[in-house]
């Protein structure tokens, strides 16, 4: 059930299965060797983990190698873990976090301080957490934008779990871009054509007019980064934009993970397989 609430002026969008707090998502998970179901394991915690994994990655090879300052707009288990992914491929030293809730950056600041063992601030705007920072995410549940051009710096790795957190005006000061597209989102398509940027065959007028605001071989996909047949960053003056879209196939990444150790430790409860098999054709 969704619903898209304002919260401080600003629109949200909330999920739930049968009440508030609750939620329904699994994962199935099947073998490549012969196709029979192996887990089905509860969405929530990968979730967060495949996201955060892909933005840890997309830091590693868009951020300056010396970035020391987090800025996070964004409090809840998504601005966490990424936080978390972010020190694992990064120096970092200090995170400045915002949310609208009070309560929330404080809890973020000190559960995150403790764990992570590093200085993190809670900041009363975004401003303030986006001032002196070498990386600057927004993981929020926003479908309004949070980043705008008063925000961004020379030098800045942006990062953003949506599009929509990006303003328009704030693309515009965007030097280069990284996407993290899986190969199977050439062909097999989540989302629609009005949602898709050009290059995969779509018409979102949001995402044209980005392409243009963007020299075309600014723009590389995550994966031709890594493989070193593009530049994560032309230097260290750039303002480098990364955002991913997720797709299955991380979730079978993290979720075959997770499946592996669960058996390694014993963890988990068995089913029966034949529950899960028929033989009629399907």
């Amino acid at each position: 059930m969704v619903s898209w609430p304002e919260v401080n002026g600003r629109l949200r969008e909330t999920k739930y299965t049968r009440e508030p707090g609750l939620y329904g998502g699994i994962i199935l998970l099947f073998s490549a060797t012969n196709g029979e179901l192996l887990a089905i394991l509860n969405d929530g915690f990968i979730q967060h983990l495949r996201v955060a994994g892909t933005y840890g990655l997309g830091v590693q090879y868009t951020a300056r190698q010396d970035a020391r300052v987090l800025g996070m707009l964004g409090s809840g288990t998504m601005a966490r873990l990424n936080a978390e992914a972010y020190c694992l491929v990064r120096s970092i030293k200090q995170i400045k976090v915002y949310s609208p809730r009070p309560g929330n950056r404080k809890r973020f600041a000190q559960e995150m301080g403790e764990k992570l063992e590093i200085d993190v601030i809670p900041v009363d705007s975004a401003e303030a957490a986006a001032k002196g920072t070498d990386i600057l995410a927004a993981m929020t549940d926003s479908i309004d934008p949070v980043i705008y051009p008063e925000l961004l710096a020379q030098g800045m790795c942006v990062c953003t779990v949506t599009n929509a957190e990006m303003s328009p005006a704030a693309y515009r000061h965007v030097d280069r871009m990284v996407l993290a597209r899986t190969s199977a989102a050439d062909h097999h398509f989540t989302t629609g054509e009005d949602q898709r940027p050009r290059h995969l065959g779509g018409s979102n007028q949001k995402v044209l007019e980005l392409e243009s605001v963007v020299p075309p071989d600014h723009v590389h996909q995550l994966s031709d980064v890594m493989s070193g047949h593009a530049p994560g960053r032309g230097s260290d003056r750039e303002i480098v934009f990364f955002q991913s879209e997720g797709m299955g196939s991380q979730f079978a990444a993290v979720a075959g993970k997770i499946y592996a150790k669960a058996k390694e430790q014993g963890l988990g409860r068995e089913l029966p397989g034949e529950w899960f098999l028929q033989n009629i054709r399907t």
